[in-house]
């Protein structure tokens, strides 16, 4: 079975999209609009990104481990290529 058939493998780059959206929406456009040169932007940018990628790794794993812990037979493209 080719990598591509695995439902996996293609929702994995979509799961970060909305995640990526959010930090240019709130970092990459006010700084594109000069906020940088605002001495607590860099505080919220780190804020921002680290506290978004935090809870979407937080979200990601916890959906894994429900995954993990509910399936009863493992699904057919669950073995290496």
């Amino acid at each position: 079975m080719t990598r591509r058939a695995c439902p996996a493998a293609t929702r994995a780059p979509r799961v970060a999209l909305p995640w990526l959206v959010y930090v240019a929406v709130n970092v990459a456009a006010p700084a594109a609009n000069g906020a940088w040169r605002d001495a607590g932007f860099a505080g919220h940018a780190l804020l921002t990104a680290g506290v978004s990628g935090g809870l979407l790794l937080a979200w990601l794993g916890l959906a894994r481990l429900v995954r993990r812990l509910t399936r009863r037979a493992p699904p057919p493209c669950s073995a290496a290529p």
